[in-house]
């Protein structure tokens, strides 16, 4: 049996279609957004009895009037010819309001599969309900979670009613985003020292790009913490700080152990994925923060995996009063054709024809979660174009190289090409040890050809970078092996 899921949040029209005391529903016409969704299923044999769930998320569970309403829905349901339907009213709290985009982040990436939406052979999203954001959140996941089987998306209205979405609605919702009322804008002088290809086009990192040249302008010590999802640019954006506050040394901090000398007063530090150090390094960076009150301090918070301590607890005891901006994800950013352009004059690979080769592919097609899977899709997209520039069949199979199992078809090729190693007569020597150092080398190459960092070609190999990036100064020409030699009549050659 199909087991499928309804995900919607809980919008103020819903809550209105229904008078809590047991009113029936209100005319066809002023039928809410959930209402006619379900309607519209149930008529499509999509709301099946048994086979069903509903799931609401509910941003304001300490309100009494979501349970009641919910209950009188589920009793009124029959006259729309559904029974059964299972809903779940899931507690959504937004600490920072309606239009909470982390928190928003937060529940519906981590919650949903564990909700039933794993289990299930296809999950509808409701865009229509709630505010923007909710509905614009719920949009990203059904185009985003890997491990949601199958999504479909509907929108309704009073003009037409229920209607099916696909991707290019994803673009829609992008550019239609609502201008931030009273955004600030980044002075030019900001702008002129840009690290070169930073893009911040997209209105949101725009505002926060402003939020960092401000406090980097500021001569008192500053203390950050830049959140945001995997590949969202945070780190870009910590380094950019420290740019803007050149006259300053600047000093960076990828591990939890704090260095040993002392900081010169008036420094700025830039310390990477703050929300991986555990609470011990947490309080030796509380007390060095105490012991070093004139230096600045900017950290990045990823926001899509689980931190090794409340974000909460560590704006108390170890940043108090750091600012904390969020940067978007990928998928959220209105000027992903900008950044495709610019990473690929970063890379050396098209020199400035994303624009006008890839545009429909980059905003529609080819949509990737965050910049190291925009990287990689263009890099693809370079290594299976046959001429100077990208063509759409290279595109196309860059889609589906990023479409499939990361891990599955990177070994499937590595497997091949082994496979297809010559030895023997006419070929180098190779002992045991080099043929262990040759599948290293095309593991690393491979990965490393298909836009993974040296730091994703270690984890895959089990080696710190540092080993990865000595491996890169001393490559094996694996084209003596790879080549085929004459055969002569020898059938083993």
């Amino acid at each position: 049996m199909t087991q499928r899921l309804i995900v919607s949040f809980i919008g103020g029209t819903d809550l209105d279609c229904y008078r809590i005391g047991g009113r029936s529903p209100r005319s066809e016409k002023d039928r809410s957004p959930l209402e006619r969704l379900l309607v519209h299923l149930r008529k499509q044999n999509l709301c099946t009895t048994g086979q069903t769930a509903l799931l609401l998320f509910d941003d304001r569970p300490e309100t009494a009037d979501r349970t009641r309403w919910m209950e009188l829905l589920v009793t009124l349901l029959p006259q729309f010819g559904i029974w059964g339907l299972d809903v779940r009213l899931e507690p959504a709290p937004l600490a920072g309001g309606p239009n909470d985009f982390d928190s928003l982040y937060d529940i519906v990436f981590r919650r949903l599969p564990a909700l039933g939406g794993r289990e299930a052979d296809e999950v509808i999203f409701n865009v229509t309900s709630g505010t923007w954001a909710m509905q614009s959140t719920l949009v990203l996941a059904a185009c985003c979670l890997p491990s949601l089987r199958k999504t479909r998306l509907f929108e309704s209205s009073s003009q037409r009613d229920v209607l099916e979405v696909t991707l290019p609605y994803v673009l829609f919702q992008r550019e239609n985003r609502p201008e931030l009322a009273g955004r600030s804008q980044l002075p030019s002088a900001a702008k002129k020292k840009l690290i070169p290809n930073t893009v911040v086009g997209d209105p949101e990192v725009e505002r926060v790009f402003a939020m960092l040249a401000r406090a980097a302008a500021n001569t008192a010590p500053q203390t950050l913490v830049i959140k945001g999802p995997g590949g969202s640019g945070k780190w870009r954006a910590a380094e950019q700080f420290g740019r803007w506050r050149a006259s300053c040394q600047t000093e960076t901090w990828l591990t939890s152990v704090l260095p040993p000398h002392t900081v010169p007063e008036g420094s700025t530090v830039l310390i990477w994925r703050l929300d991986a150090w555990q609470a011990r390094d947490l309080d030796k960076l509380a007390a060095w923060r105490v012991q070093n009150p004139n230096v600045s301090v900017v950290a990045t918070w990823r926001t899509d995996v689980p931190a090794a301590a409340p974000l909460q607890e560590v704006l108390r005891s170890a940043l108090p009063g750091a600012a904390h901006p969020t940067l978007p994800a990928l998928s959220a950013r209105t000027d992903i054709v900008d950044l495709g352009e610019a990473l690929a004059v970063q890379l050396g690979l098209m020199a400035g024809k994303v624009g006008q080769r890839l545009q429909c592919e980059l905003v529609a097609d080819i949509y990737a979660n965050n910049l190291h899977d925009l990287k990689r899709a263009l890099v693809l997209t370079d290594l299976n174009s046959k001429g100077m520039h990208p063509d759409r069949r290279g595109a196309l199979r860059a889609i589906e190289m990023l479409n499939a199992d990361d891990r599955e078809p990177l070994l499937r090729e590595i497997f091949d090409t082994i496979a297809n190693l010559r030895f023997g007569p006419g070929r180098p020597g190779l002992t045991l040890d080099g043929a262990l150092d040759l599948v290293k080398q095309l593991i690393m190459q491979t990965a490393l050809a298909q836009g993974r960092s040296q730091r994703e070609a270690g984890e895959l190999l089990g080696y710190e970078q540092s080993t990865i990036s000595e491996w890169v100064g001393k490559r094996i020409d694996l084209s003596q092996w790879r080549t085929p030699l004459p055969m002569n009549g020898d059938p083993d050659a």
